[in-house]
């Protein structure tokens, strides 16, 4: 009986949840700007498990070397900044650092340093833990 307690109790601990985020997140992913230079549309964005994604439908963020972000709506641009702030060997992320000068939703929800969870040559994966509630927020940018 003694077997079948551990046994249970190591798989309850060894659960997961794939949305389980923290500060401490045991994989750093490493971000250069080669690998954000380009023409990105917003493919994901949550906050607190409520999926937003569609406010940043027809939306184009062009991200250039020379730091500047052009993002494009209706024909209108608005020119923001962005920079890559390096994570360390202590387990701190690379984040991705947005700064669109707006105060118009939904632009102004991008306005952070997310956290780097995942990225390829097609994607981009971030979030945020909110300093002010604990909330979680998801943002993935898709390469066009």
């Amino acid at each position: 009986m003694k077997y079948l307690v551990l046994f249970f109790s190591l798989v309850l601990c060894s659960c997961s949840n794939d949305d389980d985020f923290s500060a401490t997140h045991p994989n750093v992913v490493p971000i250069s700007s080669n690998d954000v230079v380009g023409t990105w549309r917003i493919s994901l964005y949550e906050d607190s498990g409520v999926n937003e994604t569609a406010d940043f439908s027809g939306f184009i963020f062009d991200f250039k070397a020379d730091k500047k972000l052009n993002v494009t709506y209706d024909n209108i641009l608005t020119v923001g900044a962005w920079k890559i702030n390096p994570g360390n060997s202590t387990g701190e992320l690379y984040e991705l650092e947005i700064n669109i000068p707006t105060d118009k939703k939904p632009l102004e929800e991008l306005n952070d340093d997310w956290d780097v969870n995942f990225k390829s040559n097609s994607t981009i994966e971030l979030f945020e833990i909110s300093g002010g509630d604990g909330h979680l927020e998801k943002l993935n940018f898709t390469r066009l």
